[in-house]
């Protein structure tokens, strides 16, 4: 059952807790456990607050430091894996700002290898140029954030990561993501072409699913797949994050899928300039009104 916003908070605050009771209870200071586990002292306050769900990974190693027990550990795993693969509305997403989500997506691509985007709505956020991102948050902003120019910043800070080799990234961008009118024209025609100039690093493979192309399967929905250990789909009002290895093989095998009917890197070059030339010779109908979406993490 999804949790209310009150419920979902007083979960997170309460799981917090939990952490800082069992730490105080061992006499530890945040300070040493920080320096035990190789967590950053900032990123484990977040967790003793409930502003951060720990990942799996940096739960046990705070577990281990602080000796619980087998029952207590399974117990809070449980509870951290059940609020991460709860239903999360961009409203409470957004709740300490804009530019605060995109420190939290970046702090979850600076844990991964490997990261595999499927978009059906726009380009992914770690190809954005800043003009079209401030487009994509401004209608993300449902909750009428003070920080948009913050949030623009720290997308494309986020983007650094595409130049660290050891790194691999795989995008799959529909037609309809890529032709996505959340902007002038002009805009996304500098979008595409930052795309292609991405397709010169070694490490990325971007791939575009053309109208004419066969579609192997129905694209329900935008997806993001972290080392095959965990993902994140994007619904119109939210996010559901998931860890559940079943779900994320299945998230995989679609992202094969798509992929196997995409085309990739310098071969989409005629579907690009095919692309541009349609923008160039539109603009964006007065009077339009364009919903809420989600920030295209």
């Amino acid at each position: 059952m999804t949790l209310s916003k009150l419920q979902y908070e007083r979960e997170r605050t309460e799981f917090g807790d939990e952490v800082k009771t069992l730490r105080k209870s061992k006499r530890l200071t945040g300070v040493i456990l920080a320096a035990q586990t190789g967590i950053s002292q900032s990123k484990l306050s977040k967790i003793e607050t409930g502003a951060l769900i720990p990942s799996t990974d940096d739960l046990r190693k705070i577990l281990i430091i602080l000796k619980a027990s087998q029952s207590e550990g399974e117990r809070l795993v449980e509870w951290a894996r059940a609020l991460r693969t709860e239903f999360v509305s961009w409203r409470f997403e957004h709740r300490q700002g804009l530019a605060a989500k995109q420190l939290e997506v970046g702090e979850l691509e600076r844990q991964a290898k490997r990261i595999r985007v499927f978009q059906t709505a726009a380009i992914p956020g770690l190809l954005q140029v800043p003009a079209y991102a401030k487009c994509i948050l401004q209608l993300a902003n449902v909750t009428h954030q003070l920080d948009l120019e913050n949030a623009v910043a720290a997308r494309i800070r986020r983007q650094q990561i595409l130049y660290e080799t050891e790194r691999q990234f795989e995008f799959v961008i529909t037609e309809g993501a890529a032709l996505s009118r959340f902007c002038e024209p002009h805009i996304v025609i500098q979008q595409l072409d930052r795309i292609r100039f991405l397709f010169g690093l070694p490490n990325i493979k971007i791939g575009f699913l053309s109208n004419k192309s066969f579609l192997p399967r129905v694209p329900m929905a935008s997806f993001v797949i972290h080392d095959s250990r965990s993902a994140v789909v994007e619904t119109l009002t939210g996010e559901f994050p998931i860890e559940d290895q079943a779900c994320i093989a299945t998230y995989n095998e679609a992202f094969d899928d798509f992929a196997s009917t995409a085309v990739f890197g310098v071969e989409a070059d005629p579907i690009l300039e095919e692309w541009k030339h349609f923008l160039s010779m539109h603009t964006i109908p007065s009077g339009v009104s364009i919903h809420e979406s989600s920030a295209c993490s």
